[in-house]
Parts: C-alpha cells; structure tokens; sequence
C-alpha cells in the first residue's frame, strides 16, 4: 500500500486526516511514509494543519499535528516554505 498514492481529487491520506483533525492519523502515516511536502492545490500538509487550525473544533488537533509536523521539517531539515 502506497501512504502517499492520491485519490481522484488528488487528496493523499494525509491530506485527509490533517482536514479532518485527525492528528494520531497523520502521525501513523508520517511514521510509515507519508511525506509532508507534497502538495493539494499548493499546500503542503503542514499548511493544511494550519489551516484546519482556524477551525474551531478542530484546532487544538491541528496545533498538535503543526507541532508533529515542524518536529518532521526539523529532523528532515527541510523549509515548509519551498519544499512541494
């Protein structure tokens, strides 16, 4: 099973938990090959998590999974900002 392969939309399963405050999702799928930086619509997955974070019922997910996911950008020692 591919963590990363896109549905018709485009959508990788990590871009689903993270829109869905799903944090011990994407968590799972981090550690078992989901990367980070590919994009949905110029968005990597730590954009969505901010995103997702304006939403009230999901934001103290999404402020968690922002934080799984800089911990990432810092062991990978990539940029959020021009990676995807």
């Amino acid at each position: 099973m591919d963590v990363n392969e896109r549905d018709r939309d485009g959508y990788a399963p990590l871009h689903v938990a993270l829109s869905n405050g799903q944090t011990e999702c994407a968590k799972a799928l981090v550690e078992h090959g989901a990367e980070w930086f590919i994009t949905l619509e110029g968005s990597n997955a730590l954009h969505i998590a901010v995103s997702t974070a304006a939403i009230p019922h999901f934001a103290e997910q999404s402020l968690a999974a922002v934080s799984m996911l800089l911990e990432v950008v810092k062991l990978t020692r990539s940029s959020p900002m021009t990676t995807g």
